[in-house]
């Protein structure tokens, strides 16, 4: 039988802080590898090349304000974005609002931001 806090063991106080209060900042590179697109979108679309463009320019406070829209909660995932390593298997999206002219909307629980990229404005994008 194992002992509950073997784990413990070998980790750093700083390993320790991170997985229980999760990563301070947005891993960015980790978070695009594992994104998934729907609605028609790919990574080479250019409204998404536009959308990351915009992440990368945000500030860490603003990156947690994203992650708590889009997902419930301005923590990171402990493991990444990597769906194998999330407790559902979940994939992060990026799809396309079902109706235009609509403020970006999510689903927290499949973690999935749809934008509304028919805007005025999107076309110079």
């Amino acid at each position: 039988m194992h002992n509950p806090c073997y784990c413990l063991c070998y980790r750093s106080v700083e390993d320790l802080e991170s997985l229980l209060a999760g990563p301070k900042t947005v891993d960015l590179d980790s978070m695009k590898q594992h994104m998934t697109y729907q609605g028609g979108l790919t990574v080479e679309s250019p409204e998404v090349q536009w959308f990351w463009r915009l992440v990368e320019n945000m500030t860490p406070e603003q990156h947690k304000a994203l992650l708590r829209f889009w997902s419930g909660s301005p923590i990171p995932p402990v493991h990444g974005f990597d769906p194998k390593y999330n407790l559902y298997g979940e994939k992060w999206c990026i799809t396309r609002a079902d109706t235009a002219h609509n403020l970006p909307t999510s689903s927290t629980w499949y973690v999935k931001l749809a934008l509304d990229l028919d805007w005025p404005g999107a076309a110079g994008v």
